[in-house]
């Protein structure tokens, strides 16, 4: 059935002009006001002021008065404005279909809000780049590790396979020496913003006093690994081999005596450092280097430590290298002496360290009553093992393994001053008694514990150690560990403790 646009005209008694008749041609529009029979009574036929036109059926919003439907007049045509007629034909696309009349007719009679004078100031202002997008940073390539990457391409065909293994692993050597004498430079050296100790010192972060707390005789470190490197740059050929490295490490090894203080400094530095981090100025110093592209996402912690993870490393790298020489070769008997002379430095840094904790441990010890300082305490020059361990009721407890004395203490403040407060008594090595506790021997009375474990009379506990003195039957100790593992290495050290101590008697 076709519409016709006079009787549409008619049946809305809207006077025709050129917008209507735009509207009115739309199939939307014609199909719709068919289907609701036409439900309209648009009354206005003059453009009276008084005179108003309603919607009954669906009842705008608004009213709309008979001027808004008239045709503009001559006297106003040059200031009103008015809407483009091709708003509203895109307002009836069939892209976006307008459901009813009433809709249509509403939307192009409505001003749409105009934007404020700020907004467009501001709009029109903003410069926008046009050109092409700029290109990707390069990123910085990375320094190879092998050594066949900087050797003559020939020598692969010269050499067998475990001579060129056995360079690599001489390189291996050589360039974990450059990458910490970087990270030494990184801590100490006074080079643009590549430093943790001299802003610190400069911008009076840390006092002078402080700064030696943590840094130690770092300054005395560096200068050891830079030789290092320039002697085995000068032992490369010219082929880019390294034939003998025995015996310039027999001679480098007796220089690293200063690594005897860093090493026993570092349990006070770390205790330090962390005291200072609560110090929001310190914090944030430390989180900006963290995240500078120079401390690739490391803590200064992390630089501090890497001498002494590299001293443990030797041995492992010497082996290495010894195990790719053949015992033929010149170089092999000079690196069997070699291993010997770090692992036995290794072992005097140990005691040395274990001397500077122990006492550090010693110094921190609060006494409740007079009974508990006994004198093995004191007596003590070595801590054997520490940790953290809980008992029956789930309390958390340090453990002290000194090699003459067992104490167990709990954490507390003293004047402001962290402590450890000495728990109970401690029990001498001569008299202790280890014992390995089964699992299924002891019910906890922890109050983590659910209702029903309460009612059944607790939880069946796991990874218990029980530690008694034997001269005195009501001091005992039920300890719990964190795992099987601890359990093992807890046994293990309080075992052998005890032996060591029955052996030394008995010589």
């Amino acid at each position: 059935m076709s519409l016709n646009q006079n009787n549409l005209s008619n049946t809305f008694n809207i006077p025709m002009t050129r917008t209507r008749s735009k509207l009115l041609q739309s199939p939307m529009v014609a199909k719709t006001a068919m289907k609701e029979n036409f439900n309209f009574s648009f009354t206005a036929k003059t453009p009276d002021k008084s005179a108003q036109t309603t919607i009954p059926k669906y009842g705008l919003k608004r009213k709309l008065s008979a001027q808004d439907l008239s045709p503009p007049t001559d006297t106003f045509s040059s200031c009103k404005r008015h809407r483009p007629l091709s708003r509203i034909s895109s307002m009836l696309s069939p892209a976006k279909p307008v459901r009813r009349v009433s809709q249509a007719l509403h939307r192009s009679v409505t001003p749409k809000p105009s934007r404020p004078k700020t907004m467009q100031r501001r709009f029109s202002t903003t410069w926008k780049y046009q050109g092409p997008s700029p290109l990707p940073t390069p990123t910085k390539p990375k320094a190879s590790k092998r050594w066949l990457d900087f050797a003559e391409s020939n020598l692969s065909n010269q050499m067998s396979k475990i001579q060129i293994m056995r360079q690599e692993a001489i390189y291996e050597l050589y360039s974990g020496e450059v990458e910490l004498v970087q990270d030494l430079k990184t801590l100490k050296e006074a080079c643009s913003s590549m430093v943790y100790y001299n802003p610190m010192h400069t911008l009076k972060i840390l006092k002078p006093n402080e700064l030696q707390e943590i840094f130690g005789n770092i300054h005395e470190i560096t200068p050891l690994h830079e030789d290092l490197v320039q002697k085995i740059m000068e032992l490369q050929q010219a082929n880019g081999s390294v034939n003998s490295i025995g015996t310039t490490l027999i001679v480098w090894f007796p220089k690293l005596l200063p690594y005897l203080d860093y090493c026993a400094n570092l349990f006070t530095a770390k205790l330090a450092l962390e005291e200072k981090r609560r110090d929001k100025q310190v914090a944030d110093f430390l989180e900006r280097c963290k995240q500078s592209p120079f401390s690739r996402k490391l803590d200064v912690w992390d630089f501090l430590d890497k001498p002494r993870s590299r001293l443990m490393k030797y041995s492992l790298l010497l082996k290495n290298i010894t195990k790719l020489t053949s015992t033929e070769h010149p170089d092999y008997s000079y690196l069997l002496n070699a291993t010997s002379s770090i692992e036995n430095f290794v072992s005097k840094v140990d005691i040395k360290a274990g001397m500077a904790k122990c006492s550090f441990i010693q110094s921190k010890l609060f006494y409740v009553t007079d009974d508990q300082h006994i004198p093995l305490i004191d007596e003590s020059r070595l801590l054997l093992c520490s940790g953290i361990v809980k008992n029956k009721a789930g309390t958390k407890l340090h453990i002290f393994l000194f090699e003459k004395v067992l104490v167990l203490c709990r954490q507390a403040t003293r004047n402001e001053v962290f402590m450890y407060q000495v728990h109970r008594h401690p029990i001498p090595v001569a008299s202790l008694a280890v014992e390995d506790v089964p699992d299924e021997n002891i019910r906890t009375n922890s109050l983590r514990g659910s209702f029903k474990d309460a009612l059944s009379g607790g939880r069946a506990g796991k990874n218990f150690i029980r530690v008694s003195n034997t001269s005195s039957k009501r001091l005992q100790y039920l300890l719990q560990v964190n795992d099987e593992h601890d359990k093992k290495q807890w046994l293990n050290e309080l075992n052998q403790a005890v032996s060591r101590h029955s052996h030394a008697i008995n010589v």
